[in-house]
């Protein structure tokens, strides 16, 4: 090309004038036809980033695909720091952008797209065909769920029945133990009633026995009330209870302040076991308090208030833990 360059600059120097302007003119041409090549590489550059640099930094299309998305809010939110007249533009040239790209997209698969249309042949009958035995499936389904249901309401029925069952029969032998142990204890406080009097020695220590147990009943036949609380039975029992708890609290108040004062310690021992057993520590307490500490310091009190100080001789000591001792029991 240089060197037709110089050729053509040195025919201009000898040649005509009209030889010289065809030249000047193809010069001017090829130059400006670079220049061309030149911007439309530019622009084929330009138009490779468009897709990520056309739009400004605050609008995100993908932001229209979120299921919660608002317009009203998204609007509202970007009117803050960009005018409406900018916001329409952008949304515009957006809007453009896929509408040019979904007519490349179809012109992509343009063949495919037309001939669809003749593809799709008769298919509203492959649907019929698909349907019908879709549908022979559905009631099929529907029946056996139905028979399901039905095994299941006879299963969960019969469960229940079981459940009644076991919880009647439950209730059944509560009742029976209850009945038995209120006949025992009737039977037991009988002969308790037969051996009241005054007793002693071998008879304090069987009395003792046979408190400790009717009282070891007793409460057996207060668990079963509480257990069965409700029922009409335990509700009737209820008072006969209590009227127990009473009788046996007074019987054993008797052998144990019998057992005291003969200093029966196998005697005592029953006595507190049947207090154990009717749940009455506090009717324990009382009664030794009342039959066995009281005396022993009012005897103490009477005589240190006889006897007086003497001159040269101390005060009588305190009666210690050893001279008040009821003995070691031992179960």
């Amino acid at each position: 090309m240089d060197a037709r360059l110089e050729n053509s600059s040195s025919v201009s120097e000898d040649a005509p004038v009209g030889v010289a302007f065809m030249t000047g003119a193809r010069q001017n041409g090829m130059e400006a036809a670079a220049e061309e090549v030149n911007k439309v590489a530019a622009t084929d550059k330009e138009n490779e980033v468009s897709l990520d640099s056309g739009l400004c930094s605050w609008l995100k299309p993908e932001q229209f695909l979120e299921p919660n998305f608002d317009a009203d809010t998204y609007v509202g939110e970007l009117q803050r720091y960009v005018p409406l007249e900018t916001l329409k533009l952008e949304l515009d040239e957006h809007m453009s952008f896929l509408q040019n790209h979904l007519v490349e997209v179809i012109n992509e698969d343009y063949d495919d797209f037309v001939s669809l249309s003749t593809k799709l042949v008769n298919v509203d009958g492959a649907v019929l065909r698909m349907r019908k035995p879709l549908t022979e499936l559905r009631e099929r389904l529907v029946e056996v769920q139905g028979t399901v249901k039905a095994e299941l309401d006879k299963l969960q029925d019969g469960l229940q029945r079981r459940k009644d069952v076991a919880t009647a029969r439950t209730i059944l032998d509560l009742l029976q133990d209850a009945a038995h142990v209120a006949s025992k204890v009737d039977k037991l406080l009988a002969e308790v009633l037969q051996g009241e009097g005054e007793v002693q020695g071998q008879q304090l220590d069987s009395r003792s026995r046979l408190l400790e147990r009717v009282a070891s009943e007793v409460s057996r036949l207060n668990f079963y009330c509480n257990k069965g609380k409700g029922l009409p039975f335990f509700d009737e029992m209820q008072p006969r209870v209590n009227a127990h708890y009473k009788q046996m609290s007074m019987h054993l108040q008797t052998a144990l302040v019998a057992a005291l004062k003969e200093a029966n310690q196998s005697a005592v021992f029953h006595c507190l076991h049947g207090y154990s057993a009717l749940g009455d520590s506090a009717g324990a307490e009382e009664t030794i308090r009342l039959h066995s500490v009281a005396p022993l310091v009012q005897s103490v009190v009477a005589s240190h208030t006889s006897a007086g100080p003497r001159a040269g001789h101390s005060l009588p000591r305190s009666p210690g833990p050893s001279s008040c001792r009821l003995g070691s029991f031992r179960p």
